[in-house]
């Protein structure tokens, strides 16, 4: 069974972006804004990478998405960020309609068709548990009678927790 993360780092998807911007170009300027990125890649470098190289279970894949105009720079700190993950690549895209750059991102990446392929989304700062992959496979084998009669499933683990980050530490809510 083929494990696939999909992480979209500040990539300017058309469609799919909970702030609204007039033109592509906008959304661009907003996204890539050194502040907003420094930002970006302190919660990457501290929360979102560590529970994954963490994971008991390392057989998986993680795709990591970025624009074709993300900044030079940049991009050769994500790749250094992401060099101990051997899971982990990159992938470049121009500024796309979110669903199909994602469908198509995700359908290159499977191996075997006839294999079960289990996908979930993962953003630049969000946790997993360090057993989460596992736990996923586990999931996956719990649910093959459904996998029997219909061709996708879905799994929702609609618990976790909200943490904010500040001078006083960090502080974590369930959601």
């Amino acid at each position: 069974m083929q494990v696939l993360g999909l992480c979209r780092f500040s990539y300017p998807a058309l469609g799919g972006f909970q702030v609204g911007h007039d033109t592509t170009a906008d959304r661009i300027a907003y996204l890539y804004d050194p502040a907003r990125l420094e930002e970006r890649f302190r919660l990457f470098e501290t929360v979102a990478l560590p529970c994954l190289m963490a994971q008991t279970d390392p057989d998986f894949e993680m795709i990591v998405l970025v624009g074709d105009r993300f900044p030079p720079v940049h991009l050769e700190r994500l790749k250094a960020l992401l060099a101990p993950l051997p899971q982990a690549r990159i992938v470049v895209e121009p500024p796309r309609p979110h669903r199909e750059v994602m469908k198509e991102i995700l359908n290159k990446a499977r191996h075997a068709r006839s294999e079960p392929c289990v996908q979930f989304r993962f953003d630049d700062d969000d946790a997993i548990a360090v057993d989460f992959v596992a736990k996923l496979r586990k999931a996956v084998d719990d649910a093959a009678p459904l996998l029997v009669q219909h061709k996708s499933v879905a799994l929702d683990w609609n618990k976790g927790y909200v943490a904010e980050f500040g001078a006083d530490g960090i502080t974590a809510t369930p959601s």
